[in-house]
């Protein structure tokens, strides 16, 4: 059961990190509309693409790994409750 709330937490937390990182990158765009973007992405993703590089690496890690431990656990309780019903 702690292991999976702490799956939960880092699935929760990536998820708000990546609004965050979408805000963040809505937010800078205004300011790069009226400086320089380039016209082949448009203003939002050359924003994005300048703010969220490494960010979305760590977000995708922690939703990754959040993921991996809500399945490990849930596999053991199945594995659990069909051993206990033999």
């Amino acid at each position: 059961m702690k292991r999976l709330l702490i799956g939960i937490a880092l699935l929760t937390s990536s998820t708000l990190l990546y609004c965050s990182n979408i805000v963040a990158a809505a937010v800078y765009s205004e300011t790069k509309h009226n400086t320089s973007w380039t016209t082949d992405l448009g203003v939002y993703k050359s924003a994005l693409r300048e703010v969220s590089i490494i960010p979305m690496f760590v977000i995708f890690i922690l939703m990754l790994a959040g993921l991996v431990i809500i399945s490990i656990e849930v596999y053991k309780e199945f594995e659990k409750n069909q051993h206990s019903k033999l």
